[in-house]
């Protein structure tokens, strides 16, 4: 699977499981930090996928001079 489509399934997945938990749990300082724990993941996965961007341009360009 593209690394793009990774990505994006990755995060549409911690979206349905804040929206599950949201949805599921009741108010307190528990849902709040399961939405704190996923918001986390889905900054890191953003975070490394942003990483990535230089490195695909680097290797983009070799193959282009060869």
């Amino acid at each position: 699977m593209a690394e793009g489509r990774r990505f994006w399934v990755a995060v549409t997945m911690l979206a349905v499981l804040a929206g599950v938990a949201w949805s599921t749990m009741e108010r307190g300082s528990i849902r709040i930090g399961v939405l704190v724990v996923l918001a986390g993941f889905a900054l890191r996965i953003t975070l490394a996928q942003v990483a990535r961007v230089p490195e695909r341009a680097v290797d983009n360009k070799e193959v282009q001079e060869q």
